[in-house]
């Protein structure tokens, strides 16, 4: 098929397309080194706008990697984005050092950050869209959204709001799909598990309020794998 990719004509075959995942908005693939997002024909949820993917494109971010070019048909109208580059996950997070984990967090919540700062909030991240491999990256998350409505007034307000739903939207996702998980894998039966994510969250609420993700931290070991900090949470939080 045609496409207007950077105002130039492109064909896309079939055979140069590798499904990564398939959601509400659109189907991404690898293409050749790139990810490419296609928009279904008639999409779940709203999708990003060419005046929205023009505007991230000029924001610069290495972790989180946004759309760099529009995916046009021959009326102009949008039919996805391109992101570069594609990353191939080539490591185990849980074999990750913990200090290479606590950096790579830290290094992806300061570009949640900026992209508050730039209006841009960001949501649903999947394991489909999270990768390891010398770094942690982000090549496509659910949902993105540039709040055009909100860089007129209370700027400085809506900022902190934006950076703040970024950085929860992200540490939710490491609760419920990175450390949860393997606390269940690691668990004997559903009933320790349930008793261990109680036990932590208690003891989180008596020290840090609710951010469970912080507590968790605290166990993580700089000079140790990330799956042996999280054995010895589970241990700590069991007995």
């Amino acid at each position: 098929m045609e496409y207007r990719i950077n105002d130039k004509k492109v064909r896309i075959f079939p055979q140069h397309l590798e499904k990564i995942s398939d959601g509400n908005e659109g189907i991404v693939y690898k293409y050749y080194d790139k990810v490419l997002k296609l928009y279904h024909t008639f999409p779940k949820k709203s999708v990003l706008s060419f005046k929205d993917c023009n505007y991230m494109s000029q924001l610069t971010t290495h972790r989180i990697l946004l759309p760099d070019s529009s995916v046009c048909d021959k009326k102009h109208h949008i039919k996805g984005y391109v992101i570069s580059p594609f990353i191939e996950e080539t490591r185990d997070i849980y074999q990750l050092l913990g200090s290479q984990f606590l950096e790579e967090r830290e290094r992806i919540e300061q570009e949640l950050i900026y992209l508050g700062e730039h209006f841009v909030s960001i949501a649903d991240f999947t394991l489909d869209n999270f990768r390891c491999a010398d770094h942690l990256y982000c090549l496509d998350p659910g949902s993105y959204e540039v709040h055009w409505d909100m860089m007129d007034e209370d700027m400085e307000k809506n900022i902190i709001y934006l950076t703040n739903v970024n950085i929860e939207y992200f540490n939710a996702f490491l609760l419920a799909k990175i450390f949860q998980p393997f606390i269940k894998k690691y668990t004997s039966n559903l009933t320790l598990y349930r008793n261990v994510c109680k036990e932590i969250l208690l003891r989180c609420e008596e020290t840090l309020g609710n951010n469970q993700v912080d507590y968790i931290a605290k166990y993580i070991l700089p000079d140790e794998p990330l799956e042996e900090s999280i054995k010895r949470l589970v241990r700590v939080h069991a007995d």
